[in-house]
């Protein structure tokens, strides 16, 4: 099973996720739900940086992507925070729409940052 965190600030930003785990059903390179989930989370990353302007410290191996987000202190951070969450709720909502759909194979869970 593929397992998602993300994790949240206490103001409710997406601000980490992770991906650990491989789909049981399918052929390993031939497994559609373990595809679709690989190229949101990797769009995600990719937009965050082309996209929204933040910063995103990611790092993948087979069977595991995870990324930091953060968006620079400038004159322009809210508005790079806003693109940058807008990009991370979909993929959330997509990652969702997935385990929605094929529950043994994708799980999200969400965690609750304690530190601003």
């Amino acid at each position: 099973m593929i397992t998602l965190r993300v994790w949240r600030d206490v103001d409710g930003n997406v601000v980490r996720y992770g991906l650990d785990g491989h789909s049981p059903s399918g052929e390993r390179g031939s497994n559609i739900v373990c595809a679709a989930v690989s190229a949101l989370a990797i769009a995600a990353a990719n937009g965050l940086e082309a996209v929204a302007g933040a910063r995103a410290a990611s790092t993948s191996r087979s069977g595991h992507l995870s990324c930091d987000i953060a968006w620079p202190a400038s004159p322009d951070a809210e508005v790079v925070r806003l693109k940058a969450q807008a990009i991370l709720e979909t993929m959330v909502l997509g990652m969702r729409s997935i385990a929605d759909e094929h529950p043994h194979d994708l799980r999200v869970i969400e965690e609750q940052l304690t530190v601003k």
